[in-house]
């Protein structure tokens, strides 16, 4: 049976069931694994690269049909250099 708390030297941590039981009171906080990615500003970071996040992608296409200036095209070209969109940039410009 698992204790409710460790210590380490003088200090000391409640149980992995404890932090748990904790995350699972509050609404905001949820537990994923790293496989998943973690979302921010748009892309999805993974431990060794990134994506463009569907939505984004969306967003990006639905303008890139209204203006195909070379400003615009620009712009989202250095965006996507950011993550590995290579064959992303290869379909659609």
């Amino acid at each position: 049976m698992p204790t409710s708390s460790y210590s380490f030297g003088e200090m000391s941590f409640p149980s992995q069931a404890t932090w748990i039981k904790n995350l699972s009171v509050l609404d905001k906080i949820f537990v994923k694994t790293m496989a998943s990615g973690a979302d921010f500003l748009g892309w999805i970071q993974f431990p060794h690269h990134r994506m463009l996040r569907t939505t984004t992608k969306r967003r990006l296409l639905k303008k890139l049909r209204n203006d195909r200036s070379r400003p615009v095209v620009a712009s989202y070209l250095g965006l996507l250099k950011h993550g590995n969109m290579y064959d992303f940039t290869q379909k659609y410009f």
